[in-house]
């Protein structure tokens, strides 16, 4: 456990060494990438010792400002999740380095908070008690609204980051009603004396519907995700890709260790996780198609993982009460690596998305295109991750997508009307959101890495610096990478995990999984391959007059004008109309009257169902209601002492009455 100590030190020393850093413009970037490059290297040690010895770490540690110890424990599910904030955090901090170079404000308090964020998150994955549980998701609270406040000289910045903090708060007062009703039946805060023995299923329902609240807050779970498209714009890429890739799976993270194991209404679980997953992944991919922005894209595009995620862990958790072991064990396992490795493909898309904003200074879709030939590394590194993340082999996202596949595939045969109901939402839910998935990256790599770029008042492409081309080519390498060795995490770690999340009747299982994942890379190395064979024979034989200097050719066109190209509204429309119940889009024109129209006015407003109809409606509510509360606030200093002073009275008088 003192290697785990030693990691969040460095990491907290590094973050303050780049906080007294001065007026050094590199001081700042190069602690904050030592201090998170070794503990990262401290966690990894411990995570394999962990899955490769079987050792569990624990440890206790009294705080002077709490009452009692507070307790770090290690075990397989804390090291399964603390790998992709090891992979992302060093990886991320380099990236910035560059990201931030052209930056004319001091990045001492940035690299601060990078820092808090990451040491953070590291003591949430293994808190072994509520107290510091709490105490790390609100340092992790903080220190990401200190990120997203990065530009705070932009209303929408501010906006976004005072969305994301009263979400998180939120989030923080259901977990806390969670915590304290569980704590006051065990008598202790810690997690290995939390139980639902002798509750009633209406009090578990209760529990469980707050810890979805606020777990599901921070996830994305619909309609909670309302904070993700707005909070990602505004915060630097590199941070986007660490709170992505990292701070959204606290949420999973915390509805697994509290759920998963239980039997408690645990069929009831299943069919909210895997309709809710259906809900959240469908209406988020509906979103990005509508949005111009890139990183709103991606930030529903997160949106849409977590709920193939839930999908994977509610058809598991039913599997489970159906006593079907090998469908439970590929949902779970599934649900686990595409916990690892949504981590790898959206760090490296968000990273591709803020090249994009280092070297033109936009994220708008309709104003950018043919950057392949400009900036290369990047629009390799961006096609790659939209390879994995649409679950194309030989990219790790097709080995997670496939394992989930799988379980509902094993399972559709059944004759329980049940199961095969849960299969067809399974498979049916999973192809539909899929293809979508497909139309959405198609689309974003085709408008912005090909073609013409569509707006004249795009300035001259900026070169990318040499970190930023390395922090995406290391993470394009991990997308073939966590693919191959996907046979050899699921042998290393899964039986562990399984074990501890009650399901070690599935472990039996894990054998066929290593070998099917065998032959998927089989497949897959054969397909990349003959790939590059045909790459090589075209490039070798018939390239000779091909010229990479001359303006894309179209349609007899010579030299096609921007105007002439797809826009994203015109790309993504066809497939918005089937869903345009979801309003995702809303489409403003004047009718065309004349044969030579002079001018004409075409307006796409793209908005969010769920902060429209389901969360704005009755916060204005409570806002008309708390309404004359207002005049409380009056900034008279007098009044505020006055408050107090009543306040402790009312506690003297009470506190007396008691004894």
């Amino acid at each position: 456990m003192d290697l785990f100590i030693y990691a969040i030190v460095i990491i907290v020393t590094g973050g303050f060494l780049s906080s007294l850093s001065g007026r050094n413009a590199i001081l700042p970037s190069v602690f904050a990438i030592g201090s998170n490059l070794f503990g990262a290297i401290l966690v990894f040690i411990l995570v394999f010792r962990h899955f490769a010895a079987d050792q569990s770490f624990a440890g206790n540690y009294d705080l002077f400002l709490l009452s009692g110890p507070v307790t770090f424990r290690i075990d397989s599910l804390s090291a399964f999740f603390m790998i992709p904030c090891a992979i992302l955090a060093p990886i991320g901090a380099l990236f910035g380095r560059g990201y931030l170079s052209h930056s004319k404000e001091r990045t001492n308090n940035h690299w601060f908070f990078y820092n808090l964020l990451v040491a953070s998150m590291l003591s949430l994955f293994v808190a072994g008690n509520a107290i510091l549980f709490l105490i790390s998701w609100e340092f992790m609270t903080v220190a990401a609204f200190m990120l997203t406040l990065h530009d705070d000289r932009l209303s929408s910045s501010k906006n976004a980051a005072w969305l994301f903090f009263a979400a998180s708060h939120l989030s923080t007062g259901f977990l806390f009603l969670f915590f304290a009703f569980l704590a006051s039946k065990s008598g202790s805060f810690d997690f290995n004396s939390f139980s639902y023995t002798g509750l009633g299923s209406r009090s578990v329902l209760i529990l469980f519907l707050l810890s979805l609240t606020g777990f599901g807050t921070k996830a994305g779970f619909f309609p909670f995700h309302v904070w993700l498209p707005e909070a990602h714009p505004a915060a630097p890429s590199h941070v986007s890709a660490l709170m992505s890739g990292v701070m959204i799976k606290t949420g999973i993270y915390g509805l697994v260790r509290f759920w998963v194991p239980t039997s408690s209404v645990s069929e009831m679980i299943g069919w909210i996780f895997l309709v809710g997953g259906l809900i959240s992944g469908l209406f988020a991919i509906i979103n990005a198609l509508a949005c111009d922005e890139i990183k709103k894209v991606l930030a529903y595009s997160s949106v849409e993982n977590a709920g193939i995620i839930f999908m994977a862990l509610g058809a598991g958790m039913l599997a489970r009460e159906w006593q079907m072991p090998t469908v439970s064990a590929f949902a779970f396992i599934g649900a686990l690596l595409h916990v690892l490795n949504h981590a790898i493909f959206k760090g490296l898309l968000f990273m591709g998305a803020g090249s994009l904003l280092f070297a033109c200074d936009t994220g708008k879709l309709d104003r950018l295109g043919g950057l392949m030939k400009r900036i290369p590394v990047a629009g390799t590194c961006f096609v790659i991750a939209s390879m994995a993340i649409s679950a194309l082999p030989p990219f790790n996202g097709f080995i997670s997508e496939f394992l989930i596949f799988s379980a509902g595939l094993r399972s559709i045969v059944s004759a329980s009307q049940s199961v095969a109901f849960m299969s067809v939402i399974l498979l049916c839910g999973l192809a539909l959101i899929g293809g979508l998935v497909l139309i959405c990256f198609t689309r974003i790599a085709g408008l912005v890495f090909l073609g013409e770029t569509r707006s004249r008042e795009v300035p001259e492409v900026v070169a990318l610096p040499a970190g930023m081309k390395w922090s995406m080519i290391i993470l394009a390498l991990f997308c073939l990478g966590a693919a191959l060795a996907s046979p050899w995490i699921v042998s290393l770690s899964a039986e562990s995990l399984l074990s501890r999340l009650s399901l070690s009747e599935q472990a039996s299982e894990l054998d066929s999984i290593s070998r099917l994942l065998l032959k998927v890379n089989l497949f897959s190395l054969s397909l990349l391959v003959t790939v590059m064979i045909f790459y090589l024979i075209r490039k070798k034989v018939f390239s000779g007059g091909d010229r990479s200097d001359l303006p894309t050719w179209d349609c007899g066109f010579a030299k096609p004008d921007n105007r002439m190209q797809y826009s994203a509204s015109s790309f993504s429309r066809p497939a918005l109309e089937l869903f345009s119940g979801v309003k995702a889009q809303e489409v403003k024109f004047s009718e065309i009257k004349a044969y030579y129209p002079v001018k004409e006015r075409l307006k796409v407003e793209q908005g969010d169902g769920a902060m429209k109809y389901i969360i704005s409606p009755p916060i204005r509510w409570l806002d008309r209601l708390l309404l004359p509360l207002r005049a409380l606030q009056h900034g008279r200093l007098h009044s505020y002492i006055a408050y107090l002073a009543i306040t402790l009275l009312a506690l003297l008088i009470w506190k007396v009455g008691l004894s």
